[in-house]
């Protein structure tokens, strides 16, 4: 018959009420230590796809314009008329947007179209078309729209570019992140209108004159969701400071609140 193990030997094993209280505290610590880099590490990690999807936005357009020889419209029917709505993102084909070959290529287009900070605010759109991107209103420009630089009336419409046609294209904002319209499924508008205080409709119209200085900071807007703000550029990364900027040769760029240029908005005079 085996002995008793005695109440002392029993005990010696056993947590004191203290012991665990201390190691709760301990594993509190670690994890208020350890969940802001967590948190901080995957809002980078979405900062760097939102990056990675302009940068595939930006192999198509090329793709595009190869075919073309023009980069492709920022809205070519505005559905006003009896023709149906078409924007860049259904310019671009399927297979520029996703790798052709890939037999989940129209969800990997819907993909790059969305940005994935957007997705964690809980705004993203949830149609298949959901859009979260942004181009410049005169390299892809809505080409319904009057270009009132060349004067008098009637003015001809805005026309399309090829990349070769503009100067500084390592300088020059293609397409960036888009305020969200919370009337088209939290989806960004098409083509960034309002860009720099709504310039595209004045008679210059984003068109760098000669008494302007490059330097010039360009109005950020009100950086919001909003009906009111839906043409212009976004800045949701890095706690609302950032956008980033598909750049005309190809590169893409963060920019922080109230830092963009007119070097980077404006063509020079043709």
């Amino acid at each position: 018959m085996r002995p008793r193990p005695s109440r002392a030997s029993s005990s010696a094993h056993a947590f004191t009420l203290i012991e665990l209280l201390v190691v709760i505290s301990i594993i509190a610590l670690l994890i208020a230590i350890l969940l802001p880099t967590l948190t901080a590490a995957r809002a980078a990690a979405r900062d760097t796809q939102c990056a990675a999807n302009l940068r595939q936005i930006g192999i198509a357009v090329n793709a595009y314009e190869t075919d073309y020889d023009v980069m492709p419209p920022g809205i070519e029917r505005n559905g006003f008329t009896t023709t149906p709505y078409f924007d860049w993102t259904f310019a671009l084909p399927t297979y520029y947007m996703g790798g052709e070959g890939n037999a989940n290529v129209a969800q990997r287009r819907r993909d790059v179209l969305r940005c994935p900070t957007a997705d964690a605010a809980n705004l993203s759109g949830t149609g298949d078309e959901a859009n979260h991107y942004s181009t410049h209103p005169r390299l892809m420009p809505d080409i319904n729209m009057d270009d009132q630089y060349f004067g008098p009336a009637p003015y001809p419409k805005l026309r399309l570019y090829r990349a070769d046609e503009v100067a500084g294209a390592s300088d020059k904002m293609l397409i960036g992140d888009g305020v969200q319209h919370p009337d088209i499924n939290w989806s960004a508008e098409p083509v960034a209108k309002n860009l720099d205080a709504n310039r595209i409709f004045y008679w210059h119209g984003l068109i760098q004159r000669s008494f302007e200085s490059w330097d010039d900071l360009i109005d950020p807007g009100d950086n919001t969701d909003t009906v009111a703000n839906r043409f212009e550029l976004r800045y949701r990364h890095a706690a609302n400071d950032v956008a980033n900027i598909l750049h005309l040769d190809g590169h893409v760029a963060g920019y922080r609140f109230n830092t963009i240029t007119a070097r980077t908005t404006r063509l020079e005079s043709p």
